[in-house]
């Protein structure tokens, strides 16, 4: 009977398997494997494997860390190529920690992906767990840094990156009722916000709240941050009737912290394990799982939240964790269970109005539990990692992976924006009014009913967006811009964009085109050598309302970082200008040159030849051009 049972056992998740495949019927379309393999004295954590792409000797990575238990727990991770065919590391020791070491959360730094952040939880009982930090980079894991150190419970930390490269936690702070002492009352706590640079980290000394309600539990948080802006969601209620609740910042240097009033965006439904992710246009998606194995969506667009919430899925499904991810190009991915037996996770994608495809299978057959998933990625594929749990286990036993290929957008005919400006180029003057208009823009087979601008000038987000077909707008500073145009057409569900770079500057454009030419001048009882620099006007200052008034002309060393020596100051009206009086070619090529004019009364930049002289060999003739200018 034993025998039997295991055979049919195996049979069952073969043939479960074989289901799987035949339902998503695309050949290598879906990759599995696993990536730790059960014994009798290693066995995977089951809470929270976390997924993420790196850059290691030049390559595209992606690692997966776990919590692994060994008597003791402690996080591990593996690593590959971000291929479907590349083969995961042996496991290996992410966190040193002495005591219990468990739901690490892993980001990678945009503005150096190199770098991997890790947080986790460490502690073994509740009222002595703390979260710890660490990086991972030149293939290994350095530093320790304990975040805050309370007397109560820290737990399940989140980790995101803002654009300027500070890293942000947040995590579960949990403190005793002060009447009964017990863990009962729970509170939600941001962890610090630190910047980090090639040396070290420095932390905040003082966490930030967000939630505010004390008399109900705030747990479970996520956070997701693009550009200046955080997004944090977390489940707030008493037993058996929380919400998803949502609060926001933007990020302002010298400011501190400074969360926006939290608000509910689920159903009165017990909604549990809320993600949170935002779109190229600050548009926020949500999901998260009710009770009655529903699991629910909803997206603010362009500031307005759904008045009533979406359902990723119309039957019952046993609950567990969900997942939400947005790939480069605003595709939404998202990874829930599928049954109410556990045998498989569901997968969709949408566009960023939150249209969903058909749903998708991922299993291996076995039981599963705590879905992880990657989409904002470099390749074609997404990613989703979960646990699987054998029968009578009282945790999961094993890490499984699974590499799906992202689907062809099925939507077609998007809106077209389009617009135009007042100014002739895309290089303006700072303190120059620019007027956009967005008549051009068209919608095919529906209406625009709202247009959406984002003049992406961080100094001033109170006046950065505007939603006029018309709008016109001053760029007090400058710098390089990125102005993007959304259009919605509400009743298609649908955004179209177009985004045009600008170059703000503080005066004129320095010359184009400059050349230096070293030649001889012979003459009956001498000899000398000659630098010729030459110059065109940029053609742009007529068109930004600038007339040249003078030229100046500038020298020092080559290879020395000297300031630049004003040699001469030539007529609005000339183009080439000789520097006499060398004895040899070798003394006049010791020598780099640039051109700057003024004009309007503002000394542009110098303009050089990528800082060096660029000579022309000796003709040995005599340019009988070499006079004194």
């Amino acid at each position: 009977m034993r025998k039997l049972g295991i055979y049919l056992l195996t049979l069952f998740v073969v043939c479960s398997f074989s289901l799987v495949a035949q339902d998503n019927s695309q050949a290598d379309e879906i990759k599995i494997n696993r990536i730790t393999v059960d014994n009798a004295g290693f066995r995977s954590h089951s809470i929270m494997s976390e997924i993420a792409e790196f850059e290691e000797d030049g390559k595209k990575m992606i690692m997966i860390v776990w919590s692994e238990e060994t008597g003791l727990k402690n996080i591990y991770y593996s690593k590959k190529e971000n291929r479907p065919d590349a083969t995961w590391s042996t496991p290996a020791r992410a966190s040193f920690t002495a005591v219990n070491s468990k739901t690490p959360d892993i980001v990678v730094d945009p503005n150096n992906p190199g770098v991997v952040h890790m947080v986790w939880a460490d502690g073994e009982t509740r009222n002595s767990k703390d979260i710890f930090h660490s990086r991972y980079f030149d293939k290994a894991w350095h530093g320790m840094t304990r975040l805050i150190s309370h007397a109560n419970n820290d737990s399940l930390p989140k980790a995101s990156v803002l654009a300027d490269g500070t890293i942000e936690a947040a995590w579960e702070y949990v403190i005793p009722n002060p009447v009964t002492k017990q863990f009962d009352n729970t509170y939600l706590r941001s962890g610090n916000t630190w910047t980090i640079n090639a040396d070290r980290s420095v932390w905040d000394t003082k966490g930030h709240g967000i939630s505010t309600n004390s008399n109900h539990h705030a747990t479970h948080v996520d956070i997701y941050s693009r550009g200046v802006r955080s997004y944090a969601v977390w489940q707030e209620g008493v037993s058996g009737a929380k919400v998803a609740m949502f609060s926001e910042k933007i990020m302002k240097e010298g400011h501190d912290d400074h969360w926006t009033w939290p608000i509910r965006v689920s159903t009165l439904k017990h909604s549990a394990w809320p993600e949170v992710v935002a779109d190229s246009h600050e548009n926020v998606h949500v999901i998260w799982a009710e009770l009655g194995g529903k699991y629910g969506y909803n997206r603010r667009i362009y500031g307005k939240w759904l008045d009533v919430p979406e359902a990723l899925n119309h039957y019952n499904a046993k609950r567990d964790l969900v997942e939400i991810d947005i790939d480069a190009n605003d595709m939404l991915y998202a990874v829930y269970r599928g049954d109410a037996v556990n045998t498989y996770y569901s997968y969709k994608s949408a566009n960023n109005l939150g249209r969903w495809s058909v749903e998708q299978k991922i299993s291996n057959g076995k039981e599963c539990t705590y879905a992880t998933l990657l989409a904002n990625n470099s390749s074609d594929y997404f990613h989703v990692t979960w646990s699987d749990i054998p029968a009578g286990a009282s945790h999961s036993m094993d890490i499984w992976y699974a590499s799906v290929k992202k689907k062809a957008d099925w939507i077609t005919d998007y809106p077209n924006a389009d617009f135009t400006m007042s100014a002739s180029s895309t290089t303006i003057v700072k303190n120059t009014e620019v007027t956009f208009d967005a008549s051009p823009s068209t919608s095919p087979g529906g209406a625009i009913t709202s247009y959406h601008w984002n003049f992406g000038d961080l100094t001033d987000l109170e006046n950065n967006y505007s939603e006029q077909k018309v709008v016109s707008y001053t760029y007090p500073e400058e710098g390089i811009y990125k102005v993007t145009l959304s259009i919605l057409d509400k009743q298609r569900g649908l955004i179209g964009n177009k985004t045009v770079e600008l170059e703000v500057i503080n005066g004129p454009l320095p010359p184009t085109g400059v050349t230096i030419s070293t030649f001889m001048n012979k003459g009956f009882l001498y000899r000398d050598w000659i630098n010729k620099i030459e110059w065109t006007e940029d053609p742009s200052n007529a068109n930004l309302g600038f007339s040249t008034e003078a030229i100046h002309i500038h020298r020092r060393q080559v290879g020395t970082n000297e300031e630049w020596a004003e040699i001469a100051q030539l007529g609005p009206s000339e183009t080439h200008y000789y520097d006499k009086g060398y004895v040899s070619a070798e003394d006049a090529q010791a020598f780099e040159y640039g051109v700057s004019i003024t004009a309007g009364g503002i000394k542009s930049t110098i303009a050089t030849v990528n800082g060096m002289v660029s000579n022309q060999a000796d003709k040995g003739g005599t340019d009988n051009n070499s006079t004194d200018k």
